[in-house]
């Protein structure tokens, strides 16, 4: 269980980082968008002020200046982009693999729990049996009956703890069950954010 629980650390701690990371890429991509606009703004602004100055274009210098000013930091955001998408990809790869490693941890451990559990059970019937054995032997000899009985009493008290450890072992199964469709919903959730982020990327 503590390899479990370290595996479910680490994959809600790389969940913070995609959530981090794309909370920059949305960021970046308003500045992208606001450079966009100002770019088209000042473009037209050049047109207008290259068609009034005619010879001198003083007015058409300062503009186009500023254009290609903001065309650098436009080419410098889109590699910030490119960088921080990147960086979304490596982390969701990374989460995807714990994802992977915790459902075959806890597959496992489901598996073991399940024969160890089967395991109980027949050990109850085995010890039911010699129980009612133990009984009818008591009956049939009075001299020994106090402590046969006894004996009796002693392997019923087996036999209900070992059913209580299979209960006990019944409900560590269903919460790893529970736990394990948990984490396909993350794994479903990882899905839709890489979809998402290609998409983004693809727009880039």
């Amino acid at each position: 269980m503590e390899s479990v629980d370290a595996a479910g650390d680490e994959m809600a701690s790389d969940v913070t980082a995609l959530r981090e990371r794309i909370a920059e890429i949305n960021g970046i991509v308003e500045v992208i968008d606001g450079v966009a606009e100002q770019t088209n703004m000042l473009a037209l602004n050049a047109s207008i002020e290259a068609a009034r100055a005619g010879a001198a274009g003083e007015g058409f210098a300062v503009v186009a200046e500023e254009i290609k000013d903001l065309a650098n930091e436009s080419r410098e955001q889109a590699g910030e982009i490119e960088a921080t998408v990147d960086g979304v990809q490596e982390t969701t790869a990374r989460t995807v693999d714990g994802i992977r490693e915790t459902n075959e941890e806890l597959s496992a451990g489901i598996e073991r729990a399940e024969a160890v559990t089967e395991a109980l059970s027949d050990i109850v019937e085995a010890v039911s049996r010699t129980a009612e054995g133990i009984a009818g032997v008591a009956r049939v000899t009075d001299d020994q009956a106090t402590g046969t009985e006894q004996v009796a009493t002693t392997v019923e008290e087996v036999a209900t703890r070992a059913q209580e450890l299979a209960t006990e072992i019944d409900t560590i199964v269903d919460a790893n069950r529970e736990q394990s469709r948990l984490v396909e919903g993350i794994d479903e959730s990882i899905g839709s954010l890489e979809r998402e982020l290609s998409a983004v990327s693809s727009d880039g």
